[in-house]
């Protein structure tokens, strides 16, 4: 048996983006940055995407340096860049709570 599951708590990198897919669908992305907790001085970013139809109401929200809790499940990206072909990790969303502040859940689901 294996899980897909992740939580993670960071600070965004810059404000959330949302782009458009051929189909016209709404796509929220945003870096978040985590702090190693055994190497303070250390930082790890890494993109979280947004697929569900709350994307233009959550990006208005998510502004660069919020702190944020993310929910969701680790996919890889598949990119080519100058023949090189990478494979980037990133968390699509199921849930997102913006500390400080009450549950967003339902928004993001």
């Amino acid at each position: 048996m294996s899980l897909n599951y992740v939580i993670l708590s960071g600070h965004l990198v810059q404000d959330s983006e949302i782009r458009y897919t051929v189909s016209g669908k709404a796509v929220l992305e945003f870096n978040l940055a985590l702090v190693d907790t055994h190497q303070p001085d250390q930082t790890h970013t890494i993109r979280v995407i947004n697929r569900r139809e709350s994307s233009p109401e959550l990006q208005r929200q998510l502004r660069k340096g919020m702190n944020v809790i993310v929910e969701g499940q680790i996919q890889k990206r598949k990119s080519e860049v100058s023949g090189i072909k990478r494979m980037q990790p990133e968390i699509q969303l199921e849930s997102l709570s913006i500390l400080g502040s009450t549950h967003m859940k339902g928004t993001a689901l």
